[in-house]
């Protein structure tokens, strides 16, 4: 009897910290108490499981629909989660990036040095890194995610390789126009002149 009543108390309290309505457990006699706050704490752990799957099959579908690149990782430098972005950017699969470190992976040293300086600083670093053999320009962002992730750091690679080739162009383009412009205004100009 001393033993059920040390369990049911050591049960009560994990009802107290469970946030149980203990309404629902009064007027129950003394073995049918725990049980009964044991299905019920039950019941509240299968409810938080659903709601985390939920949760985490969302964020998972907002990851990989993400036009932009994003890489966590951690202190050390190893890669814990990409997304798809960043895959087709590098032209990697997936798979052979999580686990190793980002230098590893990348072989970029724009890349490491953002993440090191965000690590170092505790503070978000931006940079445009620019990777000449693949022709892109991509518009990086590295903030630490302290403290949900002790010492981890979230990337974010937004590529500017398209919006880059349209300002070259337009650029092309004006210099082109004012270049062609120039030769027929002169002699417009010298008619004027000479019409004068």
């Amino acid at each position: 009897i001393r033993l059920v009543r040390e369990l049911t108390e050591i049960i009560e309290k994990l009802a107290q910290d469970a946030n149980l309505d203990e309404t629902k457990f009064h007027n129950i006699d003394e073995i049918g108490k725990p049980r009964r706050i044991l299905h019920l704490i039950a019941d509240k752990i299968e409810g938080q499981n659903r709601e985390l799957s939920q949760k985490r099959a969302y964020l998972s579908v907002i990851l990989k629909e993400m036009s932009d690149g994003v890489i966590i990782v951690n202190q050390d430098g190893q890669v814990l989660t990409v997304n798809d972005a960043v895959a087709n950017i590098f032209a990697v699969s997936t798979e052979k990036i999580i686990g190793k470190t980002l230098a590893e992976c990348f072989r970029n040293h724009q890349l490491v040095e953002l993440w090191r300086r965000s690590l170092e600083t505790n503070l978000p670093q931006i940079s445009l890194i620019e990777i000449p053999s693949k022709q892109l320009y991509l518009q990086s962002l590295a903030t630490p995610l302290d403290p949900p992730l002790e010492g981890s750091t979230l990337l974010v690679l937004q590529n500017l390789t398209r919006q880059r080739y349209l300002e070259t162009m337009r650029r092309d383009f004006v210099s082109n126009i004012s270049h062609e412009l120039r030769t027929p205004l002169a002699s417009l100009k010298a008619l004027t002149e000479t019409l004068q």
